[in-house]
C-alpha cells in the first residue's frame, strides 16, 4: 500500500490541479544529488523516448525507462513509487522525469536511504582520476591474432594498421628467408611496446604461417584452436594458484582478422569450419583482402554472400548488440556490422595530394586511398579495433569466451 508520505503527495497533486499540468517538483520528497554523467545519460534515455511532437513522454513509459537506467529490472517497491508519484501526471518533460528518477533513487534504493550530506569538498570526485593514473603507469595489453593463406596482404595490412614494422615478416632481421612451413601450421607471436601520447600499449601479434597454403588442408585449424584454448588453460592455471601474482600476463587472444581470398564467390568450407571452431575462444573480425580488385558492385555481392554464409555456420558479427548500448554506440555497433566483412586495402607508401602526404596504392585506373572510406573500409576497421572497441574486444574474450571456458572446465573437474 501507498505510504502517508505518498497519500499527501497525490493529495497535494489533485489539489494543485497539475493533473494536465508538469510535476510540482517542490512537492516530491527530498532527492538525491544526481552527477553530470548520470543528467547526461538520463537526457539521452529520454531523448531516444520522447514523442518527436511535444517532447514529452507518456508516464508509463517511466518505469522501462528507469530500467534501462538501472541495467536491470525494477523491484516492486521502485514500480510502486513510480505509479504513485505519477498517477494524476499522464506526460513527463525531462525535467520532471529526472526529477522523478532522483526521487525513486531516493526512496527505494540503499544509495539514497544511506547518503550522508557533507558540509564540503570531500575528494570523491578524484576517485576516477586516480583510477586513470594507475592504468596509464600500469599499460594496457592487446594481443591480435592474424589468420589467413599466403599472398593476402596480412603483413602489409598490419603494418599499415599500426603505422610502423609490426608483422613478423617486417619486423626480423632483413635477409631473412621467409618459409612456409612444409606440413603444419606454425604459431609465432611478436610482442610490441608502442607510447603514444603517454599511453603504454603491449601489443602482441600471433601469426599462423602455412594456413591454408598446403595441398591437403583438412584440419588445418586444429593447430590454432589448440594454442588459442592453451592459453586459456594457461590463465585458469594461474589464476587457480594458492599464491598467484599480482597480474597475470594476458597472453589470451583478444581478436582474430581473419583474411578472405578475394574470390568475389562466397567463403570456403575451410574458412566457414574454421571460423566456427575458433569462435569459442577469440572474436572473429573477417577481414576481405585485397578489396580494390572489385568494382563496388562486386564487393557488395561478396560481402552479402560472406554474411549469409557466417549466419547459416551460426557466427555472430562484432561488434555484439548489448542491451547496455547508449543510443549513439548502438548507432555505431549497427553501421560497423552493416559494413563487415570490412573489404581493405593496405599499402605502406604514399604520395602527395594537394599537399599532403596520403597513403594509397597508384593504378593504371587511379589513384586508391587507404584511409577514404568510398575506397575501402580501412579507416572503419582501425577505428572499431583500436579508437572505438577495443575494451569491448578484450571484455568479450575474458567476460564470455573466457568465462565460458572456466565454467566448462569447473563443471568436468567436478565431475571428475
Amino acid at each position: 500500500a501507498a505510504s502517508e508520505e505518498s497519500g499527501e503527495l497525490i493529495e497535494a497533486t489533485v489539489k494543485t490541479g497539475f493533473s494536465t499540468m508538469s510535476l510540482d517538483l517542490n512537492k516530491l520528497p527530498p532527492r538525491i544529488a544526481l552527477t553530470p554523467a548520470q543528467e547526461d545519460a538520463i537526457d539521452k534515455v529520454f531523448s531516444a523516448a520522447a514523442s518527436e511532437e511535444s517532447g514529452d513522454i507518456e508516464s508509463v513509459q517511466a518505469p522501462g525507462l528507469i530500467a534501462q537506467l538501472l541495467l536491470r529490472p525494477i523491484s516492486e517497491e521502485m514500480l510502486e513509487t513510480v505509479e504513485t508519484i505519477t498517477e494524476h501526471v499522464p506526460k513527463l518533460n525531462l525535467t520532471d522525469f529526472t526529477a522523478l528518477v532522483s526521487t525513486v533513487l531516493a526512496r527505494t534504493t540503499h544509495w539514497g536511504r544511506l547518503k550522508t550530506p557533507t558540509t564540503g569538498r570531500v575528494g570523491f570526485d578524484t576517485i576516477g582520476d586516480q583510477q586513470l593514473r594507475k592504468s596509464l603507469k600500469r599499460g594496457f595489453e592487446f594481443n591480435i591474432l592474424i589468420i589467413g593463406e599466403s599472398g593476402l596482404g596480412k603483413s602489409t595490412m598490419l603494418d599499415t594498421l599500426f603505422q610502423g614494422s609490426f608483422s613478423r615478416r617486417t619486423c626480423t632481421a632483413p635477409g631473412t628467408p621467409y618459409v612456409i612451413p612444409d606440413k603444419t601450421v606454425e604459431i609465432h607471436t611478436v610482442t610490441h611496446v608502442v607510447d603514444e601520447s603517454g599511453v603504454r600499449l603491449r601489443l602482441a601479434v600471433t601469426d599462423t604461417p602455412g594456413f591454408g597454403d598446403q595441398i591437403n588442408n583438412a584440419d588445418c585449424w586444429r593447430n590454432v584452436e589448440a594454442w588459442l584454448q592453451e592459453q586459456f588453460e594457461r590463465y585458469y592455471h594461474q589464476e587457480n594458484q594458492a599464491s598467484r601474482p599480482t597480474h597475470i600476463p594476458d597472453t589470451r587472444a583478444h581478436v582474430c582478422l581473419y583474411f578472405i581470398a578475394p574470390t568475389g564467390h562466397s567463403l570456403k568450407a575451410l574458412d566457414v569450419e574454421c571460423i566456427r571452431r575458433l569462435s569459442r575462444f577469440v572474436t572473429i573480425v573477417p577481414v576481405i583482402a585485397k578489396a580494390d580488385l572489385f568494382t563496388l558492385e562486386e564487393r557488395a555481392a561478396f560481402k552479402q554472400r560472406i554474411r549469409e554464409d557466417l549466419e547459416h555456420a551460426r557466427v555472430p558479427i562484432f561488434p555484439y548488440p548489448r542491451d547496455d548500448d547508449e543510443k549513439e554506440d548502438t548507432v555505431l555497433s549497427d553501421r560497423l556490422r552493416d559494413l563487415a566483412p570490412f573489404a581493405v586495402v593496405g599499402c605502406n607508401a604514399s604520395k602527395s595530394v594537394d599537399g599532403r602526404p596520403v597513403r594509397g596504392r597508384q593504378t593504371k585506373f587511379g589513384f586508391v586511398e587507404v584511409e577514404n572510406p568510398a575506397h575501402c573500409d580501412f579507416a572503419a576497421l582501425r577505428d572499431m579495433l583500436i579508437r572505438t572497441h577495443l575494451h569491448d574486444l578484450k571484455e568479450v574474450t575474458v567476460l564470455h569466451k573466457y568465462e565460458e571456458f572456466r565454467r566448462e572446465k569447473l563443471l568436468r573437474d567436478s565431475m571428475a
